[in-house]
């Protein structure tokens, strides 16, 4: 019985490629002895028809190749200065948390409460704490603002906790009197929310693994009360991995990426309209090797935007000015990366300099 005929056409299939390297080198003995082992005729391989296909033999070795040389001089340096370099050392020894109980975290950020900066904690447990900043002191701990465990938050006007779940509900709470004032936006995703992004106090973008990702404007916001409206609410193709606010061609725009696309997408705000689709790949071809997982602003102004990516077993780091797309950064790191295990994260250096990416099982410093 013969191979299936659309995946042995596909210009990525194995058997196709190699048979393509024998028949270009004249290997045709090779050739017939690789389709008998197969069980596949060679007329169905349709090696006479491959006008227009990227993808050989020759150009997945070269890529590797490239790949290998990029980790060995280039693992701390980002394109041609573009980016300047590191300006000084960071800081090395870690400094433990005093998490009550031993149990995996899930998130991790910084925002500023009552005027004072903390590091909000999201773990498996299904509790929120809050620890000081500076002193590392436990302040606040919440507990069971979910049914399942968070996954994203944010702090909006120093009091409201924004909390994303794995039951694909946002919740707000108060964290003056710790009560939920409200139990879950409109337009609840129907898996759970992967990301949830701020920008400047007014808008929240939630996205999910149902595909969709929704825009909220936040209208009120006092010490007593705060409202959330819906502006707009769109379904990917694909699942969307990451979300960020930024000003572009003098507008807000919310960029996408997501599983699967070698695209970059600036979508206006609000009404989220496509307004820019950037090809990350560097060729501008449609071959998807890797899609972008996690992006974040440079800071100090609109000018780099960083991006993770899913490509495995080692790390990949890409940077583009914003809106354009024209890669400036294109960081093999080597930090080792696997599907099966923590999505790969990245956070910019304060000075904008470099960046610290997250890793199997450890923190690298790039």
């Amino acid at each position: 019985m013969h191979g299936d005929q659309t995946q042995i056409s596909n210009p990525a299939n194995p058997t196709r490629l190699v048979a393509r390297f024998l028949l270009a080198h004249g290997y045709l003995d090779t050739l017939q002895t690789l389709a008998d082992e197969s069980n596949i005729r060679i007329a169905d391989l349709h090696l006479d028809d491959v006008e227009g296909e990227d993808i050989t033999l020759e150009g997945l070795l070269e890529e590797r190749r490239l790949r290998e040389l990029s980790v060995e001089l280039a693992k701390t340096r980002l394109a041609e200065s573009e980016i300047s370099g590191w300006t000084e050392l960071c800081y090395q020894d870690p400094i433990p948390l005093p998490i009550v109980a031993p149990t995996n975290v899930l998130f991790v950020t910084v925002e500023t409460v009552a005027d004072c900066p903390c590091i909000l904690v999201a773990t498996a447990d299904k509790a929120m704490r809050l620890y000081d900043f500076n002193s590392f002191e436990l302040k606040q701990e919440l507990r069971f603002l979910h049914s399942s465990p968070i996954l994203e938050a944010r702090v909006v006007g120093g009091q409201y906790l924004f909390t994303a779940g794995m039951d694909g509900k946002v919740v707000v709470t108060d964290l003056k009197s710790e009560e939920v004032v409200l139990d879950g936006l409109d337009q609840r995703h129907q898996r759970y929310v992967n990301r949830l992004v701020l920008y400047e106090q007014n808008w929240i973008a939630t996205s999910g693994y149902d595909k969709k990702i929704n825009l909220y404007e936040i209208t009120e916001c006092t010490s007593t009360t705060i409202k959330v409206e819906l502006r707009a609410s769109i379904t990917l193709p694909s699942l969307p991995e990451g979300l960020l606010f930024c000003k572009h061609l003098d507008a807000l725009a919310l960029v996408v990426c997501a599983r699967d696309t070698c695209f970059l997408e600036y979508y206006l705000v609000p009404s989220l309209e496509l307004q820019t689709r950037i090809n990350m790949n560097a060729n501008k071809d449609l071959w998807i090797s890797f899609s972008g997982i996690d992006i974040s602003q440079q800071p100090g102004g609109p000018r780099y935007i960083g991006l993770s990516t899913s490509t495995t077993p080692n790390g990949r780091w890409l940077a583009f000015k914003v809106g354009e797309d024209e890669m400036k950064a294109n960081v093999f790191h080597g930090a080792p990366q696997s599907d099966l295990g923590v999505l790969p994260r990245h956070v910019w250096r304060p000075d904008g300099s470099g960046f610290w990416g997250r890793s199997l099982p450890w923190l690298n410093e790039l």
